[in-house]
């Protein structure tokens, strides 16, 4: 799984041409990557996650690179949270 990949994809699919910071597409989004993240506690499986650090430069101009910078960040979290080993 790649993060930014999983999650611009998902953008894409729930909030399309609309408000992508609406609390819908929040909610969609984040219990979407939750569910993925669930298969992998019920599934004794090593997964290794490499994903993008967007947090740490400049804040996007548009309301879209804004969200899917916070996403992003959100999905590192929950990833982190399950995770042995956290390496940056």
């Amino acid at each position: 799984m790649e993060p930014g990949v999983f999650v611009s994809n998902l953008l894409l699919k729930y909030a399309g041409d609309g408000d992508p910071t609406a609390g819908e597409v929040e909610t969609q989004i984040l219990n979407t990557i939750q569910s993925v993240l669930d298969v992998q506690v019920v599934v004794p499986v090593t997964m290794i996650v490499v994903t993008n650090e967007t947090g740490l430069g400049v804040v996007p101009p548009s309301a879209l690179g804004r969200a899917f910078r916070d996403y992003l960040g959100w999905a590192n979290q929950m990833v982190a949270k399950l995770a042995d080993k956290v390496y940056l």
